[in-house]
């Protein structure tokens, strides 16, 4: 981060890791909620069969990141692809090509 933005360690660690460290946290907390099936009301004209929404995995998501904040902006939104089951294509900005080449190994 420092040769891309002249960004600190501290500040580094609080406003990206911090961020993508918290929204991973609220996931993990949240993701049965969400995941749960919604139960619907059935019209009397189908009888004793149920009714409810499944939600799905829609396939695969591409994520642009900004420059400004390469890592929050790149990894926060793949938590949420990933709960979701669904697959990404992650790139990351070009301004920011230290922080690119290391998302990359790191991923």
């Amino acid at each position: 981060m420092f040769k891309d933005l002249k960004r600190g360690k501290f500040e580094t660690i609080m406003d990206d890791i911090g961020l993508v460290k918290n929204e991973i946290f609220h996931t993990i907390d949240q993701l049965k909620n969400w995941a749960k099936d919604e139960v619907k009301d059935t019209p009397l004209l189908l009888g004793v069969a149920n009714s409810y929404i499944k939600w799905e995995p829609l396939g695969v998501i591409c994520i642009y990141s900004a420059w400004n904040y390469p890592i929050l902006l790149s990894l926060a939104p793949l938590v949420g692809v990933i709960a979701s089951g669904n697959a990404a294509v992650l790139k990351p900005s070009e301004l920011a090509p230290n922080v690119s080449r290391y998302l990359a190994r790191f991923i």
